[in-house]
């Protein structure tokens, strides 16, 4: 929506609380359903699913304004934040990199927030080329056993149970040839060398400029 950067920058403004802002994130293909409102913990079975609507949005996340994870297709950060927090973890190819940065906001005492009224709308999948294929499921191992190494306390994810439904839930949807290359994945991950995230002022790419 034309309006919602600076709606997005009012609501930190107003919220000087807050580390991370996201909009109200509506499918492309259907423009009046929500895709995201954020992310929420979902006791049984046990995972971390989207705040969403399959048909119209009815205003029921509406209130709903301070989240404990959100996707990061489309946010508005603090520099403050940054400054303190660092930016993503670039271990990860995707999948969790927004998740672990939002339990690092947390830690921090930042709130990230939804703001409802800024709109925005999301081609989804386009990383993935529109299907879950292969790479997805690898990908998905890997990061899931980078974050479980990160986070072994997270209670939404790394734990038994959650981890048991994500294998079968992976078996269900991408069959053998799926749930072999989720656990492939989870191998490469649980192997990869961890490091501190990039910080605020590191320069991330050759000739990038130094951020002031």
């Amino acid at each position: 929506d034309p309006g919602a950067v600076g709606t997005l920058v009012h609501a930190l403004l107003k919220h000087p609380e807050a580390g991370v802002v996201i909009p109200k994130k509506l499918y492309h293909e259907q423009p009046n359903a929500i895709w995201s409102a954020g992310a929420r913990y979902r006791p049984s079975p046990p995972a971390i699913i989207l705040k969403r609507t399959r048909t119209d949005d009815d205003g029921r996340y509406d209130g709903d304004t301070v989240l404990d994870y959100t996707p990061y297709c489309v946010c508005l950060f603090s520099r403050k934040l940054l400054e303190e927090v660092g930016l993503l973890d670039s271990v990860y190819h995707f999948f969790y990199e927004d998740y672990d940065h939002c339990i690092r906001a947390r830690a921090a005492g930042y709130t990230v927030r939804f703001e409802p009224s800024a709109r925005i709308w999301h081609k989804i999948s386009k990383t993935i080329k529109g299907k879950k294929n292969t790479q997805f499921y690898r990908t998905n191992g890997r990061s899931h056993a980078i974050f479980c190494t990160k986070f072994p306390t997270e209670p939404y994810v790394a734990n038994p149970n959650s981890q048991r439904y994500l294998l079968m839930r992976t078996k269900n949807e991408g069959r053998v040839s799926g749930w072999k290359a989720f656990r492939e994945g989870y191998g490469q991950g649980r192997q990869e060398t961890l490091t501190d995230p990039p910080g605020w002022r590191e320069v991330q790419e050759p000739g990038q400029q130094v951020l002031e």
